[in-house]
């Protein structure tokens, strides 16, 4: 289960790590309930995720790129091993930052 770590007064740190899905390592609507708690009751403005995924599940996926383009945090994604499949696409989104460490991978399917 991902845990949401808050770093400082107005951000959070989430370490999304293993495969997306309901009941999986990374359930989406777990993720999104605390991120909505946290804003109302930290007023957190930014995000921060650490990324070691071979994707998973495409409807949460789809969920929370959607969530997080609607949403007023600002975003950023640090690629620590391997971002693959649907956890690639949900780096697409031109209003985040991307990092990645020197050995990270990233692959999309054709």
């Amino acid at each position: 289960m991902q845990e949401l770590k808050i770093t400082n007064s107005n951000g959070v740190e989430v370490y999304l790590y293993g495969e997306i899905g309901r009941y999986m390592d990374v359930d989406v609507n777990y993720i999104v309930r605390d991120l909505e708690r946290l804003q109302k009751e930290k007023n957190i403005t930014s995000i921060t995720f650490y990324v070691n995924s071979g994707g998973g599940d495409v409807m949460q996926g789809l969920a929370l790129y959607n969530y997080l383009n609607r949403c007023n945090l600002d975003v950023t994604w640090v690629v620590d091993g391997i971002a693959a499949s649907m956890m690639a696409m949900l780096m697409c989104n031109p209003k985040h930052k991307v990092k990645a460490a020197k050995y990270a991978k990233l692959m999309y399917h054709r």
